[in-house]
Order: structure tokens, then C-alpha cells, then sequence
């Protein structure tokens, strides 16, 4: 499963030397509006320092505050580069909100392996065994879990690792994969087949975020092939 991981988070714009295990930020939102926004701009100018300073001169991100839009404008940037040049171009026509969350979601995932870790081996999980209530208990035993493995983890404190948690089930719920907050129930996301077609190397890692059961994954898979 690692080097599976290491392989699904591989792309052209930041040189990986070994996995990036960074925490998901605390504001994590699928932001597909400012995410499609980025797109076009690095698409235009394939440079992230002009994307940026572009967005800032032409007040592209409604936040009030310079630090906001910076801030906003990290955290998406930062995912966007986890897309490939196909992927970022895919996002750019599509004008579906929903497929450009479900497009976010990969970049997110790639971005974030708790995030990836957690919906594969614990959400997916319990919906394989018919219990789709979401409990906060799931995601801290993940996180302690994790922890162990990874120094980023081990040093944030209960306060960061609940507001991380909230953030996480805001952005699946954005996503479509969880529903109701309390109780939260789980619920698979067929993405649209042409989607899946435009990702870039193997979609199994991203479909089964997606919650979706082997069969549906073979499915696409044949459909698809690499």
C-alpha cells in the first residue's frame, strides 16, 4: 500500500524525494470556484509566483485581508500542484461543480495522506461491513494510528487534531461521502465515467476514497484502463 501511495502522489510540479505526510489544514473546503480560478491562471501562465500576484492584483478571492487571500490561495495552489498538467487542464473544462469538487477531492487526497489513509482504510471499511455511522472515535484511533508513523501528526495537540478532524468531515461532506452532521452516514460517490478517464495513472486509490465497492472499482477499471 505504501509505494501504492507514493506512486498516486506523484506529479510534475513539486520534486518528492520521499512521501510528504502533511496534515490536512484546519480550513480544508473543496473551494471548487477558487480551484477552477488557480486553474486557468496557471494554465495561462504555467508559473505559480505569476498565478499568485495575478489573483492578488485582480482581487480574484473575496477575503477581506491580504493574509487571507494568501492563505486561501496557498492551500488551493498547494493542491492543484498534486494535479497533473491533464488533470488541471480537465478542471478548467469542466463547468460541473460537483465534478470539480470530486476533481479537488483527488488533488486533496494526493495532497493529504490522512486524508487518502483515513476515508480507504477506515471509512470504506466500515461501509464493507454495513456500518455507516461515522463516530469522532473512528478518526482519532486513525489519527493515533498514524501518529505513531509520522512526527507531523505526533506533535499537533488535541485542540489541532479536532479542529483538523471537523475540517476533514466538512470538506467529505462537501464532497458528497458523508452525510447529516450528527450523525454523519456514509455514502459512495460515483464520479461520471468520463472523469475517471481523465485522471492521469491509476484512479483505484481515488475510488476507493470515493467509498466505492470492489466491483464498481473493477468496473471503472476495465472501462478505463491504464
Amino acid at each position: 500500500q505504501f509505494s501504492e501511495l507514493r506512486d498516486f502522489v506523484k506529479h510534475p510540479f513539486i520534486m518528492v524525494n520521499q512521501l510528504q505526510y502533511r496534515p490536512p489544514s484546519v480550513t480544508l473546503a473543496t473551494m471548487p470556484i477558487e480551484s477552477k480560478l488557480m486553474a486557468v491562471l496557471w494554465m495561462r501562465f504555467k508559473d505559480w509566483k505569476m498565478v499568485q500576484q495575478e489573483a492578488l492584483e485582480h482581487h480574484h478571492f473575496p477575503q477581506k485581508s491580504l493574509k487571507g487571500q494568501k492563505r486561501v490561495m496557498d492551500e488551493v495552489r498547494f493542491r492543484l500542484q498534486h494535479l497533473r498538467p491533464v488533470e488541471i487542464e480537465l478542471m478548467v473544462e469542466l463547468e460541473n461543480m460537483e465534478e470539480i469538487r470530486l476533481l479537488v477531492h483527488l488533488a486533496a487526497c494526493r495532497a493529504y495522506p490522512l486524508l487518502l489513509s483515513f476515508s480507504r482504510q477506515v471509512l470504506r471499511e466500515k461501509l464493507m461491513v454495513f456500518d455507516e455511522e461515522v463516530q469522532d472515535a473512528d478518526f482519532h484511533n486513525h489519527w493515533e494510528e498514524q501518529a505513531v508513523l509520522h512526527d507531523s501528526l505526533y506533535r499537533l495537540g488535541e485542540t489541532s487534531r479536532s479542529q483538523i478532524r471537523r475540517a476533514v468531515y466538512r470538506f467529505l461532506a462537501e464532497v458528497g461521502v458523508l452525510i447529516g452532521e450528527p450523525p454523519r452516514t456514509l455514502n459512495p460517490v460515483h464520479p461520471p465515467n468520463s472523469l475517471v478517464q481523465g485522471i492521469d495513472g491509476s484512479p483505484r486509490p481515488w475510488l476507493e476514497a470515493l467509498l466505492l465497492d470492489e466491483a464498481t472499482i473493477e468496473m471503472f477499471l476495465q472501462e478505463n484502463p491504464v
